[in-house]
């Protein structure tokens, strides 16, 4: 939702580059937060993935996208993207 709603304030020149770098990084360090949180809590406390086959599908999982190549996650970044941006869109005129 940033990178859309920003980049049109960009275009529109209400905000400025540095407002939109400012605004990712802040949001990046924020949604990296949040998820160690959320896994720290609802998968460490809970013991949801202590025991197999969920432990080893879930490491062959992280080990399978941990070493994809670059151009391969932002290629499929892109669609899922546009899905936020998409939603986002549809939360709004709702």
């Amino acid at each position: 939702g940033n990178a859309m709603v920003l980049l049109i304030g960009l275009f529109a020149r209400r905000v400025t580059l540095m407002q939109l770098l400012y605004n990712w990084s802040v949001v990046l360090v924020a949604n990296f937060a949040g998820c160690v949180f959320t896994m720290y809590f609802f998968a460490h406390h809970t013991e949801l993935f202590e025991h197999e086959p969920r432990n080893s599908y879930v490491q062959s999982i992280a080990i399978y996208k941990v070493n994809l190549p670059p151009q391969v996650v932002f290629l499929r970044a892109i669609p899922a993207n546009a899905l936020v941006c998409t939603s986002v869109l549809l939360g709004q005129l709702s």
